[in-house]
């Protein structure tokens, strides 16, 4: 307990280190900013959004902040999560020009905030054919994503051959060193 104590004074007497905000203002009640070194675990039963609240906070590290941000995803494919990242930022469109909560039905008879990951990677380029509006969401999803650059990286199994610890910690010491990460986040499937 001496040596916690001291510990912890250490701690509390020490200045602040580089704080970077997670993006979302829903967590800073909680979490006002994370330093190098934090761990940080979402943890609910199945099915209860924790990929996709790391999705949001990647995103918004990067947009906001300008962060260079890696995802090591066990549970998906890259392409898939691209796809749900594109398909957030159609939303944010959608919510933007008032279009999104409406039920607004287009003119290829299906709601227009129905732009779901999944059908988009199921219709190719057939989602151009979609009501121009859910079109222009999507461009806009695609565009958004686009200018993020190598500031949010997406490693998964197919890929990049992640599934071991060894995996793992090799992709993150090779994505550290070449675009100095300041947060990374893991996904995996729930077993």
């Amino acid at each position: 307990a001496a040596k916690a104590a001291i510990a912890l004074k250490s701690h509390l007497t020490s200045t602040v280190g580089k704080q970077m905000h997670l993006g979302l203002d829903i967590l800073a009640r909680w979490i006002p900013g994370i330093e190098a070194g934090d761990v940080l675990s979402i943890a609910a039963p199945f099915k209860q959004r924790k990929t996709t609240l790391l999705l949001n906070i990647l995103l918004q590290m990067v947009r906001k902040f300008g962060a260079s941000c890696a995802l090591l995803m066990l549970e998906n494919t890259r392409e898939m999560v691209v796809a749900q990242q594109v398909c957030m930022l159609a939303t944010e469109y959608l919510v933007r020009n008032g279009l999104y909560g409406r039920n607004i039905v287009g003119e290829d008879g299906a709601l227009i905030e129905d732009i779901r990951p999944n059908v988009l990677m199921q219709a190719r380029a057939g989602y151009k054919n979609w009501d121009k509006r859910r079109v222009a969401a999507v461009d806009y999803g695609i565009a958004e994503y686009h200018k993020m650059g190598n500031r949010l990286r997406i490693y998964d199994r197919r890929h990049d051959g992640l599934g071991s610890m060894a995996s793992l910690l090799r992709v993150t010491m090779r994505d550290k060193a070449l675009y100095k990460t300041d947060f990374m986040g893991i996904a995996h499937a729930q077993r």
